[in-house]
């Protein structure tokens, strides 16, 4: 296990001069023994909502099952307030010893700011690379090295009231939803939809970053659109694809078949509440759905363009933040907690 990093001097002096402000701060994060004899283990996470009452029975899990650790969880605010803060503590030398991050951000920090996990440790803990999707591995794999240590893969997906479609004459015989099969057949199943909430058919965040991201990537790649980021060169988007996928969008949200300006958890509660008959999110809003106690189902968002059902997708996984200096007691526990939640992901 490595016990040390090297910084380059602009590091150092601004781990130093953190140091002088906080000395408290850094004494926290935990090296060696903490009180009672246990292992302090600092874990940061984003997790809030129905993710974040998962992710406390993840971790109270690990508690029980490591009495000899001492487990501290922060739970920040989501989206960029979270990564900032993780980026300066990995520069600073005083980040946690285990935190989460979406693997569609690992590019943005890399090796200069996370440490690779070494498979060894993996394998003595029964963790092979090879148990994970392969898509997704290669999504944590940079230049060889595994970064990051995947805990789940959360596509766009479809939820659909039961009862909701029902009345449209939405469902198959066997009460699933009826095949979707193209763009023209996903608006009139909105409008149908729409007839029986009296609201509207589908709820989407057309106002949201996050949503209408996901939807609008995923019409786009199901159209055949490719987007390239070239080093110091300008975008290079397929316009025609892009168009074509906006102004689905535009024709979606209409007023009747979607809203225009539900942004946030307001898409996931008109779903709860039967205003829609659908929703297009990520797999994350099930627990809203439960909680609601609505009769529901989820289903593969379906390919509204061409015959393959391409989909936006990313992963929250585990990584090991970058220290100014590595506690062996604490990087072993660090690979523990993350196998036990790994083992328990299914929750």
């Amino acid at each position: 296990m490595p016990t040390g990093h090297r910084f380059s001097r602009r590091t150092f002096l601004r781990a130093a001069t953190t140091a002088a402000g906080s000395g408290l701060v850094l004494a926290g994060c935990g090296q060696g023994i903490g009180s009672g004899g246990q292992v302090p283990l600092a874990y940061w996470n984003f997790f809030t909502g129905g993710d974040g009452e998962r992710m406390v029975g993840l971790v109270e899990a690990y508690r029980a099952e490591a009495p000899a650790v001492d487990v501290t969880d922060t739970t920040l605010m989501w989206g960029a307030p979270y990564y900032t803060k993780l980026a300066m503590a990995c520069a600073g030398g005083r980040a946690p010893d285990l935190a989460t991050l979406h693997a569609s951000r690992l590019p943005t920090f890399g090796s200069d700011l996370l440490d690779e996990w070494d498979l060894d440790e993996l394998a003595a803990r029964g963790v092979r690379p090879e148990e994970f999707p392969r898509p997704v591995l290669e999504r944590v794999t940079i230049d060889g090295r595994l970064m990051a240590l995947p805990l789940d893969t959360h596509p766009l997906v479809l939820y659909y009231n039961t009862d909701i479609c029902e009345k449209a004459g939405l469902l198959a015989p066997d009460g699933t939803l009826a095949a979707i099969r193209g763009a023209e057949q996903m608006l009139d199943a909105g409008r149908r939809a729409a007839e029986v909430t009296g609201v509207n058919g589908i709820a989407f965040g057309a106002a949201d970053n996050l949503a209408s991201w996901m939807v609008f990537w995923s019409l786009f790649r199901q159209l055949g659109g490719t987007m390239e980021l070239p080093d110091g060169g300008p975008a290079q988007v397929d316009r025609d694809a892009m168009v074509e996928a906006m102004g689905y969008l535009y024709d979606m949200c209409d007023g009747t078949i979607a809203s225009q300006t539900l942004s946030g958890g307001d898409p996931a509660a008109s779903f709860a509440s039967e205003q829609a008959g659908f929703l297009m999110i990520g797999p994350w809003e099930v627990t809203t759905a439960l909680t609601a106690g609505i009769p529901f189902s989820m289903t593969q968002f379906p390919a509204l363009f061409g015959d393959t059902p391409y989909v936006r997708a990313d992963s929250h996984s585990f990584v090991l933040p970058t220290q100014a200096s590595v506690d062996p007691a604490a990087r072993s526990a660090a690979y523990d907690m993350a196998v036990s939640m790994v083992r328990n992901s299914l929750d």
